[in-house]
């Protein structure tokens, strides 16, 4: 039975990014080497075009013109996985659209163990806090509560403008009192607004 579960799960939601273009919103180099081309800030490119990226700090913002979501796409997540594409970046990391009810548990591995920031953190989860319900981090003995805009889990600039990692831990607080760790040590990691050319040619993700 778990083995249909997630052979079904795995078909959604190959179907769900099927067909998907991004276009660039930011990018922290001039350009981008992406399938044959090199591209910039509002260009566009398929969802299964190698992406080739020239730095271990390298990263894009990027907007699903399918279903207009945005997403932090970073090198270093690429080269730990061993992606080459938005389309394979986005089932490895299950970080789609869903519909119905979405499980506390299933935000936390969508959410991963780490949250990237340049001019903001925040990571897309699909999931609605019931009334008098809402997320929060703890971070050397204190909290902040968390603000959710178009399905984006925000947090506050006192966290992620620092210049190294910050670790913290997210909650949920329940209306009816009780308050749950849903991740541990979840990694705040600052990311250079520019980065220089380098001479050298953007290497393949292998």
């Amino acid at each position: 039975m778990n083995k249909v579960f997630v052979f079904v799960l795995a078909f959604l939601v190959s179907a769900t990014v099927a067909g998907q273009d991004f276009k660039i919103l930011f990018l922290n180099t001039e350009t981008i080497k992406i399938g044959k081309r090199d591209l910039s800030i509002g260009d566009v490119f398929g969802q299964t075009e190698t992406i080739f990226w020239s730095d271990s700090k390298q990263a894009m913002e990027v907007l699903s013109l399918s279903d207009n979501k945005q997403y932090l796409l970073v090198s270093s997540d690429f080269k730990q996985k061993h992606l080459k594409s938005a389309k394979a970046y986005l089932i490895k990391s299950n970080r789609m659209s869903t519909r119905g009810t979405v499980s506390l548990s299933r935000v936390a591995r969508s959410i991963g163990n780490k949250v990237y920031a340049i001019d903001t953190a925040r990571v897309a989860i699909n999931f609605t806090p019931a009334k008098e319900e809402y997320f929060f981090i703890e971070s050397d003995g204190k909290r902040y509560e968390l603000d959710l805009w178009e399905g984006n889990l925000l947090f506050p600039p006192e966290i992620w403008s620092q210049k190294h990692i910050v670790d913290v831990d997210l909650f949920y607080h329940h209306s009816y009192g009780e308050e749950e760790c849903i991740k541990e040590g979840l990694h705040i990691i600052p990311l250079p607004k520019e980065i220089k050319s380098k001479k050298r040619s953007a290497e393949r993700i292998k």
